[in-house]
């Protein structure tokens, strides 16, 4: 058997900080984030990312039957927080977060950096690609126009080579894919280059 944790911490946005840190107290946890506290709710506020620490969990927030999810995040209170966004207790767990660790490394203490976006067909990870790409060409203005767009842009033709239909996504990936992000001195996205394998 295992212990449960108390219930003030049933929506903790940190897992790291369970009393009790094992498979059974973590599901539940992410349940609860997920569902806003009751899954029986209309119009869920879903907290579908959590932090493990470092890690940024995000679950796909698929609608449930007869709900309507609401989106409660903005990408200008993350950008604009003055302080590292995993520190910021206004601010809830988001791909975004991680853009911002990524961000602060590279530019603050000249560190490359590395993000990595994994799991299963249908799991959202080119959602999170995206989130993570807006946050860091909104950082500083690009001197490219529309370079989220183009960057982006990229990912459909490279699909058409590689993707089969699974049980839950009809463009399954078959390979990975690497993008590497170019910064300015400045701070600024100035470009990518994509490697396949």
């Amino acid at each position: 058997t295992y212990s449960a944790n108390p219930p003030h911490q049933d929506m903790e946005k940190d897992l790291g900080n369970l009393d009790n840190l094992h498979e059974p107290a973590l599901l539940h946890c992410m349940g609860q984030r997920y569902f806003g506290g009751d899954k029986f709710a209309k119009g869920v506020e879903a907290l579908y990312s959590t932090f493990i620490g470092a890690i940024c969990v995000a679950i796909n927030p698929f609608a449930p039957s007869g709900g309507v999810w609401k989106n409660i995040f903005k990408i200008e209170d993350y950008l604009g927080s003055k302080t590292p966004v995993m520190l910021n207790k206004k601010l809830q767990p988001h791909p975004w977060s991680v853009g911002d660790m990524a961000y602060r490394e590279v530019v603050d203490e000249g560190k490359n950096q590395a993000v990595l976006i994994c799991g299963e067909s249908g799991a959202g990870k080119t959602e999170c690609c995206k989130f993570v790409l807006a946050y860091l060409i909104g950082k500083k203005e690009s001197t490219v126009e529309r370079l989220d767009d183009k960057l982006m842009a990229t990912n459909d033709p490279l699909e058409a080579f590689g993707n089969a239909k699974t049980v839950n996504n009809d463009n399954s990936s078959r390979f990975a894919k690497c993008m590497q992000i170019c910064l300015d001195a400045e701070g600024r996205v100035i470009g990518s280059e994509i490697q396949v394998r």
